[in-house]
């Protein structure tokens, strides 16, 4: 399989459903494995979300994180409707890579095309065109850019090798200037990712508040790892855009989340309640006002209140 995805609590709707693919495929589309850095900074908008087994299907999971993929605007659409069992699924089939891949090639030596090897990988080529010119333009540019990088890293490491054993260089300045020059060009060369704009928000508000943080996306709608209290916490970040800041606020956690938390996290764990529109952030500690015990019986959600003393200020 190419993909690995975590259990997210996501649907096609949520909010953070696109951001979560996004990891879960590797800022990359599940179909061609073009990636985000290789569009440049219009990265997170030529990117969209598919569904496996398409609408037109009208299952009762469609909308369900497990039937959604993160992909190219081109396949979606070369994508759209079609729909056959024998089509290659990115998280259960061996596709370009495993024992026996299904689709090999690819490279300057087979002229950038792929090459089916079996009935399965050539429906798979077809229905994603994955041969136009188009697709073999994206793969020579790759090829091109990772070869770029192996000379940049390839040629500082041998001036910096130079200059630290001291060997007399009687063309020194002008290895100097060739290093500049290197150091110059290589960022161009590692595009930064575009980051989600939600998550970054949220990102900068701890920061602001002086709460070390980092965006972790693990499993179980864990999305940020924090420190609170002398204490690490995995917490979930919940968006909420109301406009109207109250002395309380009442929450609804599904139950079915909550056991999960407990039984599966080996850790502290919470929920990052962020109102942007009023620019305030509430830590509620979960796994420190909550007990495993209050989870069961026959109830579906689980009501917490929100008050000033949860407030990160």
């Amino acid at each position: 399989m190419e993909y690995i995805r975590k259990q997210r609590w996501a649907t096609y709707s949520s909010a953070k459903c696109k951001e979560y693919l996004r990891n879960d495929f590797a800022h990359e589309c599940a179909y061609c494995k073009l990636q985000e850095k290789e569009v440049g900074i219009v990265g997170l908008n030529f990117f969209e979300i598919d569904h496996f087994k398409p609408q037109v299907l009208k299952l009762s999971d469609s909308h369900k994180y497990h039937n959604l993929y993160y992909c190219c605007k081109k396949c979606n659409k070369e994508k759209s409707d079609i729909w056959d069992t024998s089509l290659l699924d990115p998280c259960t089939d061996d596709i370009f890579s495993g024992n026996t891949p299904a689709i090999a090639g690819g490279k300057e030596k087979d002229n950038y095309k792929y090459i089916a090897q079996n009935d399965r990988g050539t429906f798979y080529i077809n229905t994603f065109k994955l041969n136009s010119r188009t697709q073999i333009y994206f793969r020579r540019a790759r090829e091109a850019h990772e070869n770029n990088l192996r000379v940049i890293n390839s040629l500082i490491d041998e001036i910096l090798l130079k200059v630290q054993d001291n060997i007399e260089l009687r063309d020194f300045a002008k290895s100097v200037f060739q290093l500049v020059e290197l150091i110059r060009k290589k960022p161009q060369e590692l595009d930064m990712l575009p980051k989600n704009e939600m998550f970054e928000k949220a990102e900068e508000y701890l920061n602001d508040k002086g709460i070390e943080n980092i965006l972790v996306y693990e499993e179980y709608n864990m999305d940020i790892k924090m420190k609170a209290n002398g204490n690490t916490y995995y917490c979930e970040l919940v968006l909420d855009n109301s406009i109207e800041e109250k002395a309380e606020y009442r929450k609804n956690i599904d139950i079915e989340k909550l056991t999960t938390w407990f039984e599966k996290l080996n850790c502290n764990f919470g929920i990052l309640f962020y109102y942007p529109k009023i620019q305030r952030m509430y830590f509620y500690p979960v796994s420190d006002e909550i007990k495993l015990s209050e989870t069961s019986g026959t109830n579906k959600l689980k009501q917490i209140k929100i008050s000033a003393k949860h407030l990160i200020s």
